[in-house]
């Protein structure tokens, strides 16, 4: 059984699906740090509550500490960030909706070897 069985047999029994799957990937608890920027950026439009509770975690450390849920950057620097975000979640949507792959650097470097070279580039860049 694979997911869209799953979504299948939910939305034949009547239940279909929680609502916050518009804009979620996975259920669970609304501090996942395994949430895509996007769904940060939904969290704080649709709970803006718990986004302001989850940016609190952030910023209240008694011994200094710095805490973020996203590699990189705080919750309050992907805010500024989130017209940007919204776009690229549109576009990797729109690049599944046609079926695109994503390749690896081994498939993209193909279409550059020489003629003459007939094998590919080493392990590493398949990765």
């Amino acid at each position: 059984m694979v997911k869209e069985d799953v979504l299948r047999l939910l939305d034949e029994s009547g239940i279909g699906l929680p609502d916050y799957y518009r804009w979620r990937s996975r259920s669970g608890c609304f501090f996942c740090f395994f949430q895509r920027k996007y769904e940060w950026v939904m969290l704080a439009e649709e709970h803006p509550d718990l986004f302001a509770e989850a940016v609190r975690y952030e910023q209240e450390h008694s011994d200094g500490r710095t805490y973020t849920w996203t590699q990189g950057e705080t919750l309050m620097e992907l805010q500024k960030r989130k017209s940007e975000i919204i776009t690229d979640h549109q576009r990797a949507l729109a690049k599944e909706q046609k079926g695109e792959k994503t390749k690896s650097l081994a498939q993209v470097l193909e279409t550059v070897l020489d003629a003459q070279d007939e094998a590919l580039p080493c392990f590493a860049c398949q990765l």
